[in-house]
């Protein structure tokens, strides 16, 4: 049969068909929500109802799932560990150390003066907004007029029914998308129940009078022009579904396979003989008309069936072969979208060979520094400089050194915290090699592991400072006690710091390592290094 030739407009807009994507197939996925307009990225979730329940859809295998609420938490527990560093840099010394030893550790450590709910200190409450990022799509903090800071979780944030205004899910937005307000619904509202009425909202300003954000608003855009968060497994929220299924109908089939080790196969045309105890019997009456016998058997005992009888030994291959392998590759779909490979996800390093591990790792980690200077932007920064306000107003001393510094009083920067090396002594080879050659700096250094050098530095100081002068009283006191006997003894050797020996940052053939730099003090050739010092 002849094919009909294509005509002149279907030639004409093939021809201008230059990419494959623009041409349909029947191979391709039919896609809810794609239109030959083009729509921003609010309008993928406009129907509150279903926003909603989607995110409930993924807090309820949060709470259920065997593995998704271990994922949340291993994803946040990296990010957070034991909390982001603030350091204020005023410019003066004095300045800095008041704001953070004298006001902000004070505030960060008391969860009665961080938290307005008053159950968590300030750390805790960096880990839960890190959890909500990831299992909600977005959370809120509110800071409060009392110094308190006030979370809250995104199913709160609701558009009124009956408003008319250009409002997204809660957040009022002008013509150039700028937030202006966000609108809060009582917490006693169910997320089935309508949210009528605006004045039954709690509306807060995004900005005040000077421009300052009055909410916190965390959270992981796709695209610049949204608006409200989305949880982060929203891809997988089928496969969620596949693994739990999957691992439980597997389970029972092992279980039910267990209860039936073996049984026996009777020729119908075979005479039996005389019944063949192998052990003790007991009866068991099951009901008016049926009894069972049961009848023990011993390790090692050797039984021979009656004519005709054979017996079969059950061993079934559970679970498949097919099974563990692609469970595991279900499972490192859901990984990849908190990015936590899946060896860290299951805690367990027999998943690939050093290298691989080493490559995941670096990868994880990236996705996870990305992450957390996100959030310095949308939380941590907004916060100090919400917190420095307050202490000028509250604090004369602030007062006075903000008259002083202006805004230089606001200058700082956070130290999140950073990730020790799978190879502990070839970063610490890697640092000292940075450092020594002018690669970096140790107040760069340090702050990438969330260390502050300053901080570092005086630690390093007041504990050399203690060590050695508790080494030159205990040798003066030596020297008082033996006199002749401990006239040599020098304070260096109660205070040993010599490295390691063979150690290659201090160790040359020059200067060896082997205790030398002690005799030659002693013997007043040379003077004494202060510990740690290249000799």
């Amino acid at each position: 049969m002849p094919r009909t030739s294509p005509n002149a407009i279907a030639s004409f807009g093939a021809m201008k068909a230059e990419y494959q994507g623009m041409v349909e197939n029947r191979f391709r996925r039919r896609r809810p929500g794609v239109n030959s307009i083009g729509t921003h990225a609010d309008t993928h979730y406009a129907n509150e109802a279903a926003f909603i329940k989607m995110r409930e859809y993924g807090r309820a295998a949060d709470r259920d799932d065997t593995i998704v609420g271990m994922l949340y938490d291993r994803a946040a527990d990296n990010q957070t560990q034991t909390g982001y560093t603030p350091k204020p840099n005023t410019g003066d010394p004095e300045v800095d150390a008041m704001l953070y030893v004298d006001k902000w550790l004070p505030w960060a450590t008391d969860k009665d003066m961080c938290d307005a709910s008053g159950t968590q200190t300030f750390p805790e409450m960096e880990w839960s907004v890190a959890r909500a990022d990831m299992a909600d799509g977005d959370v809120l903090a509110l800071p409060i007029d009392d110094g308190s800071l006030q979370l809250i979780e995104a199913h709160r944030l609701r558009t009124p029914a009956n408003s008319k205004r250009n409002i997204v899910h809660g957040v009022e937005l002008d013509d150039r998308r700028r937030r202006l307000r966000y609108y809060f619904a009582p917490e006693d509202v169910s997320p089935q129940q309508r949210f009528a009425k605006v004045g039954d909202a709690r509306i807060v300003p995004a900005y005040d009078a000077d421009g300052n954000p009055q909410v916190f608003h965390v959270y992981r855009p796709s695209r610049f022009s949204q608006t409200r968060g989305v949880l982060w497994l929203k891809g997988v929220l089928d496969l969620l579904t596949q693994i739990e299924d999957t691992t439980f109908a597997t389970s029972v089939k092992q279980q039910i396979a267990a209860c039936a080790v073996w049984s026996w196969d009777r020729d119908p045309a075979a005479t039996y003989g005389a019944d063949n105890v192998v052990g003790e019997r007991e009866q068991q009456q099951i009901d008016a008309f049926t009894r069972a016998i049961n009848e023990g058997v011993s390790p090692g005992q050797m039984y021979q069936p009656p004519p005709g009888t054979k017996l079969n030994i059950h061993s079934p291959n559970l679970p498949g072969d097919n099974f563990i392998p692609h469970q595991r590759m279900l499972m490192s779909l859901v990984g990849v979208q908190v990015g936590v490979p899946l060896f860290m996800m299951l805690l367990d390093p027999s998943e690939g060979s050093f290298s691989s591990l080493r490559v995941a790792w670096d990868q994880a980690i990236l996705g996870f520094v990305k992450q957390q200077y996100r959030r310095i932007g949308q939380f941590y920064t907004p916060l100090w400089r919400w917190k420095i306000r307050q202490w000028i107003a509250e604090d004369p001393r602030v007062a006075r050194a903000a008259a002083k510094l202006g805004d230089r009083i606001f200058s700082h920067q956070w130290n999140p915290p950073g990730w020790k090396y799978l190879q502990p002594m070839q970063e610490a080879a890697a640092f000292a090699l940075q450092v020594q050659t002018w690669q970096t700096s140790l107040t760069r250094r340090h702050a990438e592991n969330g260390d502050d050098f300053k901080e570092v530095a005086r630690e390093i100081v007041a504990d050399n400072e203690f060590g050695i002068t508790l080494a030159i009283e205990a040798a003066e006191r030596l020297k008082t006690k033996f006199k002749d006997a401990a006239k040599d003894v020098h304070w260096t050797q109660l205070y040993h710091r010599d490295y390691f020996k063979g150690g290659q940052l201090i160790d040359t053939l020059e200067t060896p390592n082997d205790g030398s730099s002690t005799k030659a003090i002693k013997d007043g050739s040379a003077s004494a290094p202060s510990p740690g010092q290249k000799k």
